[in-house]
């Protein structure tokens, strides 16, 4: 039964009692030794707050012990079961805890004792953390409130041990992600984990949803708290809120201004022609599920994900292919090499060269100068300086025409340049679907501040769309759909309505409705319109942040045809317009073939065309479509392609849908961004933050670690239920409301100041410094020659002292891994002696690790998958010069190399379970504070320059509005 503050209960840590690895039905383990809680000392010149606690090694138990067999009893004496069987989570959770293997027993029937994950239990309950963004090794802001109510309520008693108590919540976390479809009670915990830590982590995984959400949520028999909540918005946000507060005991009422559920997640019903499909007019794609709660969603209600395949060709506007041009070109001499490898390395370059750049500008310039302005001044100056390098190439080595002409064939430079500049502005459309917002109304310095906190796993589509995770949602929850609300009235204290301290909702046709409190789910651009009235008005912060955020556009056009006439083996495919201003028309198209019942298209327009298309008609939109469809499949390069039968290759479509979601009043536009002026993850902080201890903010743009996706939408929701649950429970207790600095006005007060930054605990703190040791690092190496470079591996020599070792600075760059296979002549000498840079041999990406950084690879389908815009996924680190040099004399290929830093060097590298907890940090950053004085930053483009100054001069005193 849930429980609202942990009563003292049992036993604290300096207590006797069973280990919180302690399996039900099971003996003791042969003494596990206890997590020390002792307070580490911290090495010298590094702050504690980075340090990682010192764990001892916990040999491994298997997870599948607590989950019910159909089977009468265990098998004991090395015959106990591995995995379980029935129901389970995905097929990764699924066979990842066992200790046996790949979904076999543990053990053999002939007594041979169980065989042991290569992976301890231990690391496994980490990854599980980490991949539904907890920290594993530290607490956040709402477990540190919870555990300090509990220690309030037993005085006298010895603190709470931090580490047994991550332990335990990270253990129970991954008995539940076993079995996602079934609800986890307090009493199946206690029995799983016997440990005095229980009932605190499973009441905080419990209220804030990272457990028995979704179909799993169950309201518990006799639970039923006096509070009643007002969910505003029947979107991801609301309608996980809604789910969650009653599974929490309170009586719910959701207010929808539609006359369906789902808000900007909308599965349109296509038919005609006797064809039925579906096509999605919102949220498309689920990212990364290895992580994501709606994917556990869908595996909850039996609907089948679709992994996006990671090949999309790309086509030029006039149809021809983009990789057949290039070899075309590169075989006449007009090129010289693919094209599309040289921007895709480019532009990463140049995306590597913002970071940089943030770092030489003054805080307020790097606000309020656009990515697009940056992007383009260095593509220029990049551009420039391989322009000058050809020319200076003498002839037959790489800067001629046919027969080594000479290198100043002025008509090559200049189609070379043309078909360059129209792939880097794909490149850029791409990232305005990202943002969906035009590139020039970008924050440099912040608009990918949420790429550090991306979930790993696969891309998927729903299959029959995301409407079906909607309905999922919406069981027995009660909505008045068509209840659009023109009022909220608000004021602290005990009761319900405004006299008694509570909400009143007054909707426009005149209901008035009352309760505790309300969760707000409105978009952030119906907030922007101010056509919600507040009263009284929200706090000063509040208003900024939601005049400050961006909030843009992304439009699609769907087309239900009677056959598909595409390769059904990929799932998207990409063109290229001539025009810059027109360079997200129609840029990218999805593939319903598999996901929408029928032969569905669905084309994307971003930027400055997803604004333009709102004031076409739909015939106008469907017949530019289809001329770039008929460009890429009838008429490629303009020469006709052969057809079956005499009949068109693309068929008349039966049905079209165009989206306007700038025109909707219910939504007015798509998804939020980090528009110029903006202050990075504060502007988010000051939306979710509740206002009065009564109204409580949730959906996309209040939630700065997944803004404009559907799974930052959905577990705002979720954190809000747990925020309301925590708020009166506290009262119930007779506590005094949580001093929280993230409250705006405080509970107390409904005009008070909000704090310009989330919380500054030791945490954060620490957080703040790696991320900004990270972003150093990644300019440092986009500016500086390195010294020794092979496979994905840089490396810049540190400073060397007589009688000491030198040490080295290293970049791995996990989106592009060589493996052994593509590395010529690998057992013959080592890699660095046959590459000869990326040309040297094939590249692979990396499962899962760089799937949004897909500008690492050289090949143009990997450069156009969805989020291709995103930056790669490296890893910094030091190594000792003479382990630098031995990786780069190892055979085996990068493969072979990663595998040695984690076995032989002890480092821990993603997706790799295996390494020490060394941190080298305080290593990290001597050796960048060495060589950024050995690189200092070069010049400002003088375009930039020129724009730093003019905006640090028009910034006045306040701050930009």
């Amino acid at each position: 039964m849930p429980v609202d503050l942990v009563p003292d209960d049992g036993p604290t840590d300096e207590q006797p009692s069973q280990g919180p690895d302690q399996l039900p039905d099971e003996q003791p383990p042969q003494a596990p030794e206890a997590v020390e809680e002792e307070q580490q000392q911290p090495q010298p010149g590094l702050p504690a707050v980075s340090q990682r606690p010192q764990r001892r090694r916990i040999e491994p138990q298997r997870l599948g012990d607590v989950v019910p067999h159909p089977r009468p009893q265990r098998r004991q004496q090395g015959q106990q079961e591995g995995s379980p069987e029935g129901e389970g989570g995905s097929e990764r959770a699924h066979s990842g805890p066992t200790a046996g293997g790949e979904g076999t027993a543990a053990g053999g029937g002939d007594g041979r004792p169980p065989k042991r994950s290569r992976v301890s239990e231990e690391r496994l309950q980490e990854d599980v953390a980490s991949s539904v963004g907890l920290d594993p090794w530290g607490l956040g802001e709402e477990e540190e409130a919870l555990l300090a109510d509990v220690e309030a309520q037993r005085p006298g008693q010895p603190r709470i041990g931090r580490q047994a108590y991550l332990r335990v919540r990270n253990f129970l976390l991954t008995v539940w992600r076993i079995n996602v479809r079934r609800h986890l009670s307090m009493e199946d915990a206690s029995r799983a984990v016997l440990s005095q830590h229980a009932e605190v982590a499973w009441s905080f995984l419990h209220t804030y949803g990272y457990i028995n959400f979704g179909t799993a949520a169950t309201a518990q028999p006799g639970m039923q708290h006096a509070e009643t909540v007002i969910v505003i918005g029947a979107g991801l946000s609301g309608l996980a809120a809604a789910t969650q507060l009653r599974q929490l005991g309170y009586r719910v009422l959701v207010l929808e201004a539609r006359d369906r559920p789902g808000g900007r997640v909308h599965t349109e019903r296509m038919e005609a022609g006797g064809v039925v499909g579906w096509a999605e007019c919102g949220g498309s794609i689920l990212t990364g599920c290895d992580g994501n709660p709606l994917a556990v969603l869908a595996l909850q209600g039996g609907l089948p994900l679709h992994s996006i395949a990671e090949a999309t060709p790309l086509y030029w506007a006039d149809g021809s292919p983009v990789d057949e041009e290039l070899d075309r070109q590169a075989s006449a001499g007009v090129v010289g090499c693919e094209v599309m490898g040289l921007v895709t390395d480019r532009y990463n370059e140049v995306l590597e060269r913002c970071d940089a750049l943030c770092q030489q500008l003054e805080p307020t310039a790097g606000e309020l100068i656009s990515i697009e302005a940056a992007l383009s001044a260095l593509w220029q100056e990049a551009t420039a300086k391989e322009r000058q390098q050809r020319s200076a190439a003498p002839a037959g080595e790489g800067g001629g025409g046919p027969d080594g002409a000479g290198a100043g064939d002025a008509g090559a430079d200049e189609g070379r340049a043309s078909l360059s500049d129209q792939l880097f502005h794909w490149h850029v459309a791409n990232l305005e679907f990202a943002n969906a917002a035009p590139a020039g109304e970008l924050s440099l310095r912040h608009w990918a501040q949420d790429d550090a906190y991306e979930l790993l796993g696969d891309h998927a589509f729903t299959t029959g769309g995301n409407g079906r995770l909607v309905q999922l949602l919406t069981r027995n929850l009660p909505i008045m759909y068509r209840c659009p609300v023109a009022e909220v009235r608000y004021s602290s204290g005990s009761g319900e309505g405004r006299d008694g301290g509570g909400v009143t909702v007054v909707a426009e046709s005149g209901q008035v409705f009352e309760a505790s409190a309300a969760v707000v789910t409105l978009p952030l651009g119906v907030l922007k319109a101010d056509v919600v009235r507040f009263e009284p008005p929200l706090p000063a912060p509040k208003l900024d942040a939601i005049k400050r955020l961006g909030y843009g556009r992304l439009n699609k056009v769907s087309l239900l045809f009677p056959r598909v006439f595409w390769d059904t083996s990929v799932d998207t495919f990409a063109a290229v317009m001539k025009e810059k201003e027109r360079r997200g028309a129609y840029y990218l198209f999805y593939c319903g073939a598999h996901t929408g019942g029928a032969a569905v298209l669905t084309a994307l327009v971003a930027g400055s065309a997803a604004i333009a298309i709102e004031s076409m008609t739909d015939e106008q939109a469907v017949a530019e479509v289809m001329t770039v469809l008929r460009n890429i499949f009838e008429r490629p390069g303009g020469k006709p392609a052969a057809t079956a039968a005499g009949r068109p290759v693309v068929p008349t479509p039966l049905q079209a849908v165009v989206t306007r979601w700038g025109s909707d009043p219910y939504s007015r536009g798509s998804y939020s961004s980090m528009a110029l002026s903006c202050r990075g993850a504060a502007e988010y902080a000051a939306m979710a933050a509740p206002v009065a201890g009564r109204l409580f903010f949730a959906g996309e743009a209040t939630i700065h670690k997944y803004p404009a996706t559907m799974h930052g939408a959905f577990l705002s929701g979720l954190r809000e239920a747990g925020r309301i649950h925590y708020a009166f429970a506290r009262a119930r207790h007779g506590l005094p409301p949580r001093s929280d600095p993230a409250e705006a006005g405080g509970p107390n007060d409904v005009s008070g100041p909000l704090l310009p930054a989330p919380p500054s605990g030791p945490a954060l703190l620490a957080v703040r410094r790696l991320a900004a040791l990270a972003c150093g690092l990644r300019a440092l190496f986009s500016r500086a020659e390195p010294d020794l470079e092979f496979g994905c591996f840089k490396a810049l020599w540190g400073p060397q002292a007589p009688g000491q070792q030198q040490w080295a600075l290293v970049q791995i760059d996990l989106g592009y891994v060589r493996s052994r296979s593509t590395t010529a002549g690998a057992d013959a000498a080592p890699d660095g002696a046959n590459e000869g840079g990326a040309a040297g041999g094939g590249s692979v990406v990396v499962g899962g690790r760089a799937r949004r950084g897909g500008g690492a690879s050289t090949s143009a389908s990997a450069a156009a998958r969805p989020g291709g815009h995103r930056r790669r996924a490296l890893v910094h680190l030091p190594l000792p010069r003479a382990a630098v040099e031995a990786l780069w004399c190892m055979r085996g290929g990068d493969d072979a190399r990663l595998v040695a830093l984690t076995q032989r060097f002890g480092f821990k590298l993603p997706g790799m379970g295996c390494g020490s907890d060394w941190d080298p940090t305080q290593q990290l950053e001597q050796l960048y504070s060495a060589l950024s004085e050995k690189h200092p930053p070069g010049p400002l483009p003088p375009g930039l320059a020129a724009a730093a100054g003019a905006t640090v001069a028009a910034v006045p005193a306040t701050g930009a509005s």
